[in-house]
Formats: C-alpha cells, structure tokens, sequence
C-alpha cells in the first residue's frame, strides 16, 4: 500500500538524519601518476624495509590500489598522512578475497606506510621481474587476468552520502519506523528502492556502501562497521581518453558489474590498524 506523502516525507527526514555521512567521492583519471600519488594499478610506493608482497604460490602480487592521504582530502577518523597499499593476486577470480577469514591476506595485502620517504633516491628500486610483470599485466597476451584496464590516477573531492536500506547495521532502523508511523515495513521498502535520495554505486572512501544486492556482511562479521574503501566497476565516458589508446569500454569491471568492498572495525582504523580487514568481493 503505497505510504501517504506527507508520512513518507517524516519517514525520509528520519532515516537521512540517521544515516547520512560523509566521505571522500573517488574517481579515475588517465594522466601521469608517480610513485606516490593515489592510484589504481602501476609501480608501487616501495621503500627501503618494505617486502614485495608475494601470494600463496610465491609470485608477486599486483598493486590494485594505492591511497596518498597526504593528497586526499581529509576525513575524520582516517588517516592524514601516509600511504594505504592494497596488493592482490593477479590470477584469482575473486583478486584473493576470502570472506570466511578475515585475518588471512594470503592473496591480498594490505600495508600502511604512516611515514612517506619524499627523497625518492632513498626508495628500493623494483625488481626487473615484478617491473616486467607491472608492465606486462595490462597486455592482451598476457596471463594476468585484471578487473581494470589501466593505470588510472585517483582523485578525490568531500561529499556524503545516505544509508543503504539492505545495510546490515542498520537493519532495524526501518522497522523502528514502521512501528512509529504505523506503517509496513515493506512498504518504506517499496518506496524507498526507487528514491534517488539513497546510496548508489561509486567509488568511495567512508560513508555509506552500496550493493548489488546484499550487504555481504553476517551477524558474525558486521563488527567491521567502518566502510574502509569502495569500488564499483566503471565505464569510461564519452570522449574520455582511454589507458594506452585502448578501445575497453570499462575501467573497472568485477564479474559482470560487480563491488569491491573492504570494511574495518572503527576502532582499528582509529588506531591505523589494517591487519584485519573484511575484503568482499560481491558481483552480479
């Protein structure tokens, strides 16, 4: 039964005020990016000190993502400064998620670098091996099989975003209001899926996730209550120019339209602890 206008307009206020946070919007852009900066794919930030990470068959990973925060905007809780790498296995459907253990990062890593060498001589030079792997992943001979196209320079702006209403922490939120204004809870749901109010796809640190379907989190895992990073798989625009002239229609692209998340609990990442971290891969 549809909700009457005015109802639904309270219910809308109440669920916004209740879920709205902010983040920082990433998007992807073909430009020269250095050892530093923010990124999808390339050479790695690599200082002296630092293992290149190697998956469950000894090979080298890939760097999937690497953050800068001293070039991204701030946002609070997250770090200021440093370098967030994520790594992960290139020949891997899901890129080395596993979802039934959180701990393990045996086909991804993640590392936090909280200080950043700025002298770039005082840097360890990768090995010609991994360099000739970076190079080789994005070539359609290769063996690597990647869920993005290119070596893409990350940008990111402050904005926020609402609350998914298939968000497991906040699953009885809905309910709540349904009691309120005496109402069904299939009914703010019906009218809810539609309303462009609500979280969509994108590419995100902080705020809210978006699914495909399902939060991907259990009773057992929605401790991880912080969304640490999102990615959705994107198209290039019109005109945009592609990575080496290629004619991909996609950037990113996780089985058929897929999301990439990785979510932290708070207080880890207050701590700028990423050694536990719940890495869910969900596509159509």
């Amino acid at each position: 039964m549809p909700i009457d206008k005015e109802v639904y307009k309270k219910i809308l206020g109440e669920i916004i005020n209740n879920t709205r946070k902010a983040c920082i919007d990433l998007s992807l852009t073909v430009e020269p990016v250095s050892i530093y900066n923010s990124k999808m794919g390339g050479y790695p930030y690599f200082p002296k000190g630092m293992e290149y990470p190697k998956d469950e068959n000894e090979d080298p990973m890939i760097l999937f993502v690497q953050l800068n925060f001293e070039e991204l905007p701030e946002l609070e809780n997250y770090p200021k400064e440093g370098i967030l790498q994520i790594f992960i296995c290139g020949t891997d459907d899901t890129m080395g998620a596993n979802p039934d253990d959180v701990k393990e990062q045996t086909n991804y890593k993640i590392i936090y670098h909280p200080t950043i060498e700025k002298d770039e001589s005082k840097l360890q030079k990768l090995p010609k091996k991994i360099k000739t792997m970076i190079d080789k992943e994005f070539d359609e001979d290769g063996d690597i099989q990647l869920m993005f196209s290119g070596v893409f320079k990350i940008n990111g702006k402050i904005s926020e975003n609402v609350g998914c209403l298939r968000d497991v922490t906040q699953s009885k939120l809905i309910d709540k209001l349904a009691t309120k204004y005496g109402v069904e809870t299939s009914d703010i749901e019906d009218s809810l899926i539609e309303d462009p109010s609500f979280s969509k796809d994108g590419m995100r640190i902080g705020g809210n996730p978006s699914y495909i379907d399902l939060d991907p989190r259990s009773e057992e895992t929605k401790k991880y209550d912080t969304l640490l990073l999102q990615i959705d798989s994107q198209m290039y625009s019109k005109d945009e120019p592609h990575h080496n002239n290629t004619e991909d229609e996609y950037k990113t692209c996780f089985g058929d339209g897929g999301i990439v998340h990785f979510f932290i609990e708070k207080e880890k990442l207050l701590k700028k602890d990423f050694s536990e971290v719940l890495f869910c891969f969900d596509q159509c």
